[in-house]
């Protein structure tokens, strides 16, 4: 009877300390939320992009400013930059006390959803708000992305083919001074990419227009799905562009690493993108193509 009775007292230990392991690991939250998606106050209404992934806050001169106001996670918790979501406070006047500070909000599940509710912040911010984030699933019938630009903070070319190849080049813009090279991916990338690539793929044809000129920017995208091809630019795109790639490869860099007292105006990228001339194009811009 004693044997039987220190059996069940054992069972009861091991089977505690897993649903214990269970619970700490559903909230690794920093892990959870690597992703791209969109948040609102509205479950039926979620419609400004959001994305999270871990920085190492290495950057080199201008960068690291940037870098500075993205979200970060500290066990149940994250914060959010108000310069962010000012998005969602139309009622609002913009002014210091948003811009210089950041809003800290309690993570948890909602059904398909991620749940912040606010611990700290102005009460002007939403008291509670919900993130559906795509999928960390590679699409099934995508072949190829390609992304090509410049901007202030420099050059960047971005090539995927399938999950496992991919190739990426970022050279110094005018604030900073740095090479990025990259051919292979970790756990943490492909969470990502795959997500960035899930919802911008389920997104291919919600697009938006513009006649707007840009100076000093530009943009590119090419990608492969279901053997047609899409073509996307600075005029015309949809939300969110695989283009959120290049700020997580950007928060990657490290000056230590990846810094450069002088880089030649002359460095080209060192692959040249593929071309699919014969496939059908699916969509494409209709202006500065």
């Amino acid at each position: 009877m004693k044997r039987i009775i220190y059996i069940s007292v054992i069972l009861i230990i091991a089977l505690s300390c897993s649903e214990r392991d269970v619970e700490i690991k559903s909230k690794d939250w920093e892990k959870e939320l690597i992703g791209v998606g969109f948040i609102g106050e509205n479950p039926d209404s979620l419609v400004y992009p959001f994305s999270y992934y871990p920085q190492n806050h290495q950057q080199p001169g201008k960068l690291k400013e940037v870098f500075r106001l993205n979200s970060s996670i500290s066990s149940d918790t994250i914060s959010i930059p108000n310069t962010f979501l000012y998005n969602l406070l139309s009622e609002v006047k913009l002014d210091n006390r948003i811009t210089g500070e950041s809003s800290t909000f309690k993570i948890t599940k909602f059904e398909s959803l991620y749940l912040f509710s606010k611990i700290i912040g102005f009460d002007f911010i939403p008291e509670i708000i919900y993130f559906d984030k795509a999928p960390n699933i590679y699409p099934e019938f995508l072949d190829y992305t390609f992304i090509t630009g410049f901007d202030l903070l420099g050059r960047y070319e971005i090539e995927i083919s399938k999950q496992d190849d991919i190739k990426v080049w970022l050279s110094s813009g005018a604030y900073s001074k740095y090479i990025f090279e990259q051919y292979e991916t970790d756990h943490v990338d492909k969470l990502f990419i795959n997500s960035v690539l899930n919802l911008s793929t389920e997104k291919r044809y919600d697009t938006i227009s513009n006649d707007l000129f840009t100076c000093g920017v530009s943009f590119l995208e090419t990608s492969v799905y279901n053997d047609s091809l899409f073509k996307y630019n600075l005029n015309f795109y949809r939300k969110p562009s695989a283009g959120i790639l290049v700020g997580y490869f950007r928060s990657k860099i490290n000056d230590t690493i990846h810094g450069k007292d002088e880089i030649s105006t002359d460095i080209e990228c060192p692959f040249d993108p593929k071309y699919f001339r014969n496939l059908p194009v699916a969509i494409k811009p209709k202006i500065n193509d």
